[in-house]
């Protein structure tokens, strides 16, 4: 209301116009900081292979224990793949001690066999997204240790590329 009492008057339109453009880049350097990744590290697998028994880790650092955030991971698999999903252990500890352990499926294909992934035209495979903890916080900064063993229960699975591991801040992830 009061904006547009100002705006009424000539001059201050003008001195309005002037002001604009940094009021503009304001707005948006401020909203991009909802769109921070903290972390993110990628793990090649040797032959696109990855043994069953071979455990991919990470150590995240956190700095802000006050801080929201999500932990991503993204798969990077060949079209080749003969698997509907990727079976995964995660187990996380945080600095303080906090240990957890879960397990998830990964669907790489749908009902009827289409991936359900985006292709990758620069790494020349399909990538799927998967939230491995959401909008969580850690009681003191220091490392989040990750720990991802393949799930599958008979041998190794072929054609996974690669794996991406994400820290964001928690109102970033949309999934």
């Amino acid at each position: 209301m009061y904006l547009c009492k100002l705006l009424r008057e000539k001059k201050n339109i003008m001195k309005f116009k002037r002001f604009l453009p940094l009021v503009l880049l304001v707005l948006i350097f401020s909203g991009c900081q909802n769109n921070k990744v903290y972390y993110e590290d990628n793990f090649k697998f040797e032959n696109n292979i990855w043994p069953r028994f071979n455990h991919v880790t990470f150590d995240v650092p956190i700095n802000d224990a006050n801080k929201h955030y999500d932990l991503l991971l993204t798969a990077y698999y060949d079209i080749n793949i003969d698997f509907d999903e990727l079976p995964i252990q995660v187990n996380t500890e945080t600095e303080d001690g906090e240990k957890r352990f879960s397990e998830f499926h990964i669907k790489l294909k749908d009902s009827h066999g289409a991936h359900k992934g985006t292709i990758n035209d620069k790494k020349d495979c399909i990538e799927i997204q998967h939230v491995i903890r959401k909008d969580f916080t850690v009681g003191k900064p220091g490392k989040l240790h990750v720990d991802i063993e393949c799930f599958y229960p008979k041998y190794n699975i072929p054609y996974i590329k690669e794996l991406k591991l994400q820290l964001v801040n928690a109102e970033t992830s949309a999934k």
